[in-house]
């Protein structure tokens, strides 16, 4: 069974999230289709009402640029 992420730690996920996908100047659309993910998928990761499997998060990482230990610490 995973563990569901705490809500202090999903509102930091979706800022380093959020913030890394504005510094590449994407949309939630472009980056969903550059990360193979749904663009309602990242919208709720961005808005908190999404746990993302690690496999997720390392796909973001890559397509944001960002190191995957920056979005898990935030």
């Amino acid at each position: 069974m995973f563990a569901k992420i705490d809500e202090g730690a999903r509102q930091k996920l979706a800022e380093v999230i959020k913030i890394g996908r504005m510094r590449k100047n994407i949309s939630q659309e472009y980056l969903a289709e550059l990360a193979d993910i749904s663009r309602n998928y990242v919208s709720n990761i961005e808005r908190k009402n999404a746990n993302p499997t690690l496999s997720v998060l390392i796909k973001i990482a890559k397509t944001i640029d960002l190191d995957l230990n920056e979005i898990i610490k935030g």
